[in-house]
């Protein structure tokens, strides 16, 4: 069944381009309703090297079984095994009513299962896999929901922190089913790594 969101929210997805080692996946998002609506697809994260919180692409990567790859710009499930104190959502991108938000996404090849609440693993503590499609996964958040707020964060101009009582809760991911070039690989993780 359709959420009121892809009633009111178009995605779509194509890939682009595909070398040895990368993978271009571009999307878009036009969004059709009467209110605001913000896409959560960049995430803060901690920079060592700049020692301090900084935007980042790097997308919520995990085998889903039957030769799928699940790719989710947004919030990304917590890890299972440790606690975490406090919760990296996706910074939002607003989009007006009757406006479009285009982006495009490089996967490097071959795909491997990450998190930002993950560090990667040594090559051996994968196990590879083949995969034949991928989904792409985007997370927005109305803003005529109760209880919506959106502040603008410092980490980037067109960048808000967006929320409200029940963000994971009220937040919405569309998807787009892509099939990949023969051939293509994940490896998969060996630890104690959730997948949705």
């Amino acid at each position: 069944m359709e959420t009121v969101a892809a009633q009111q929210v178009s995605f779509d997805a194509k890939i682009a381009q595909a070398t040895e080692d990368v993978l271009t996946v571009e999307y878009s998002l036009v969004n059709h309703a009467a209110a605001d609506i913000y896409v959560m697809d960049t995430l803060p994260a901690w920079d060592p090297d700049a020692k301090k919180v900084v935007p980042v692409d790097r997308p919520y990567i995990c085998y889903r079984g039957g030769g799928v790859a699940y790719v989710l710009k947004g919030t990304p499930p917590l890890p299972v095994d440790r606690v975490v104190t406090q919760r990296a959502f996706g910074l939002g991108t607003k989009v007006a009513p009757g406006q479009k938000l285009a982006r495009k996404l490089q996967l490097r090849l071959p795909l491997r299962e990450q998190s930002i609440y993950h560090t990667p693993l040594k090559d051996e503590d994968y196990a590879v896999v083949d995969v034949a499609k991928l989904v792409l996964a985007v997370q927005i958040l109305r803003a005529n929901l109760p209880d919506f707020k959106a502040e603008p964060s410092p980490l980037g101009a067109e960048l808000f922190r967006v929320g409200t009582k029940a963000t994971m809760k009220d937040s919405e991911v569309l998807s787009h089913e892509l099939y990949l070039p023969p051939r293509t690989k994940l490896w998969k993780r060996n630890d104690k790594f959730p997948r949705m």
